[in-house]
């Protein structure tokens, strides 16, 4: 169990609003204040980790960037997102970050797409 599987769903909801959406907590409010991807100030955080809708705007954010996202279950759900990069094409080849399992989809796809952005911005 990671770190981030420890997290409360609303814990995680809003570290996945902040790495993965784009939103910033805006230093002129409290913390519970977020300046959102479109820049609105918001502070009802989408249900991320519970709620598949809410989950969904996760994949359609990653898929912007140019992610696919495959979500499987056998006795968990299992998420990840899969980036195709052009310039390796020639080879074939294709990034995908570690998988994630939980035992729902919404917050599977919430812990892939925090994989996503852990290997892309806190590698060693």
């Amino acid at each position: 169990v990671t770190d981030i599987e420890k997290l409360s769903d609303r814990e995680l909801d809003a570290l996945v609003a902040e790495k993965v959406m784009g939103w910033t907590p805006d230093q002129l409010q409290s913390a519970e204040f977020y300046i959102n991807e479109i820049g609105a100030i918001d502070h009802d955080i989408p249900d991320y980790s519970t709620d598949i809708a809410a989950a969904w705007q996760v994949v359609d954010k990653l898929e912007s960037v140019g992610y696919g996202m495959s979500l499987v279950r056998s006795v968990d759900w299992t998420a990840v997102f899969t980036l195709y990069w052009e310039k390796l094409a020639k080879k074939g080849d294709i990034y995908a970050p570690s998988p994630a399992r939980s035992p729902t989809p919404a917050k599977a796809i919430c812990l892939a797409a925090l994989n996503v952005h852990k290997d892309i911005y806190e590698r060693p």
